[in-house]
């Protein structure tokens, strides 16, 4: 058995609740019970009815409960942390429409404007600015909000701005005339418009030619230098044989011919000539005899 007053279901851990859509307030709304030591329940009283969300990280709040008091005049206290959650995200009360601008420059617009039911923690904002400078095209134009709970909103629209080329008729053409209204050829005074991807292709053009010229230039100068380097080596190879041998031919203008020789004097005899005899198989013995061999006359003698 209890002797003091005691709760039933004090909360252990941090409880969370939600403000309403249109305030910061959220409702405290806690079935907390509690009862005497006779088992007999009592009364619960909050010390807060309402909590309000905070604006920083850390948004949480202690509170706390107390049962009425008993026979004795004993009584309970419950306490116990409560978080407020935000779950509504910024809202924008403006919010340009799309529009277009006649020519590239500077473009303006209004500022949008946003609010939440908590606080902003970041103001609408967007990469572009009023005032920045726009070339011809489409621009979608972004801002955003974001409150304390990290909820965010979006405002977008889109600007277009017109180049010079869209107030040209439709059947204009480059360099030549343009057919009126009234069918008859006129002059067109409006100066061609530049072509960013023909500029492009004659520029990658240009620089793929010159890269080739530049290789076939590089391939010549060396087919040239060997060739220059193998004549070289040749002629100094020539030159080197001619003075080791001794034999020469035409190598750069000098004719080298061979020695004069004469006849060897009458006194020496020619090699003798000879003549084949008869051979003479062999007898029982089975030798074989050769038959001599007589030199012949010399025609010099």
């Amino acid at each position: 058995m209890f002797a003091d007053p005691y709760f039933l279901n004090c909360p252990e851990e941090m409880v969370v609740i939600d403000v309403s859509e249109n305030s910061d307030e959220a409702q405290v709304n806690f079935d907390l019970q509690a009862k005497d030591c006779k088992g007999d329940k009592l009364d619960v009283y909050m010390a807060d009815n309402y909590l309000y969300a905070g604006v920083g990280e850390e948004n949480f709040q202690m509170t706390s409960a107390t049962t009425a008091r008993d026979g004795k005049g004993n009584f309970a206290e419950c306490v116990f942390h409560v978080r407020v959650r935000d779950i509504y995200p910024p809202e924008f009360l403006t919010c340009p429409s799309d529009f277009t601008e006649p020519a590239p420059g500077p473009v303006t617009w209004e500022i949008p404007v946003a609010r939440d039911n908590v606080g902003l923690a970041i103001p609408p904002t967007s990469r572009r600015h009023p005032g920045d400078k726009m070339a011809a095209g489409e621009y979608m134009i972004e801002y955003w909000a974001e409150d304390y709970q990290g909820n965010i909103a979006r405002c977008s629209f889109v600007v277009t701005v017109a180049g010079f080329h869209e107030a040209l008729t439709p059947s204009r053409h480059i360099g030549g005339n343009v057919a009126g209204g009234d069918g008859v050829h006129h002059p067109s005074h409006e100066h061609p418009q530049p072509l960013p991807h023909s500029h492009a292709s004659i520029s990658i053009g240009i620089g793929i030619s010159t890269t080739l010229l530049v290789v076939v230039l590089i391939a010549l100068a060396l087919l040239f230098y060997r060739r220059q380097r193998n004549q070289r080596n040749a002629s100094a190879s020539g030159a080197s044989v001619t003075r080791e041998t001794g034999m020469g031919w035409n190598n750069g203008g000098r004719s080298h011919c061979p020695p004069q020789y004469s006849l060897p004097p009458d006194d020496i005899m020619s090699p003798p000539m000879y003549s084949r005899s008869n051979e003479m198989m062999g007898t029982a013995s089975g030798g074989m005899q050769e038959a001599e061999e007589l030199p012949s006359k010399s025609p010099f003698s």
